[in-house]
């Protein structure tokens, strides 16, 4: 009974050491760099896996990221242990399709749908009908969406090019291919 109760008090410290922090990317030549909503303090992120280095190196200046990790006050690190999204300063802005409909990114969590104004106008002053979150992958971003009227979608992002982005739809309970959108800026 008390190596039970050992090994529970040993489990819940270790577990109360992992933290969630939300902040914006700022990058460097060697380094990826972590500036925290809150305290305003800047960290070299590390990843406590390879493929959790992999994720961060993905990211770029101005992105956002909410993490669970580890913080080394002394050293201004923080070592990440999971990933819980990300916001892409790229991916921000308005981005029209081939069908005449925009697509307006308004913040790293929300966006709308609606028909181009005229020529390559979006409308503006539109209310977000849309949330979504990103997670990485390996060759893109995996986006889940929901929404203003229940369901959900799962979105596979790529990137073809600063101006350019490609993304399949999928249902999210199916698994079935629902729709291929091209967005161009």
């Amino acid at each position: 009974m008390r190596l039970i109760l050992a090994l529970l008090l040993t489990f819940t410290s270790l577990a109360s050491f992992a933290l969630t922090f939300d902040g914006l990317i700022s990058k460097t030549k060697n380094k990826t760099l972590f500036v925290d909503n809150i305290n305003k303090k800047t960290y070299t992120l590390t990843g406590n896996t390879a493929i959790i280095s992999t994720y961060l190196a993905k990211l770029s200046e101005g992105d956002f990221i909410s993490i669970e990790g580890t913080r080394n006050t002394a050293q201004t690190i923080l070592t990440v242990s999971s990933v819980n999204y990300i916001g892409l300063s790229a991916l921000l802005g308005s981005w029209i399709d081939d069908k005449s409909y925009c697509y307006n990114f308004s913040s790293f969590t929300e966006f709308s749908v609606t028909q181009k104004v005229i020529g390559r106008k979006c409308a503006a002053g539109l209310t977000p009908n849309y949330t979504y979150i990103i997670n990485p992958a390996s060759t893109s971003w995996v986006m889940l969406i929901s929404g203003e009227r229940g369901g959900g979608y799962i979105g596979d992002l790529k990137f073809i090019s600063p101006r350019e982005i490609e993304i399949q739809l999928y249902d999210s309970e199916t698994g079935d291919i629902l729709s291929y959108i091209q967005l161009r800026k």
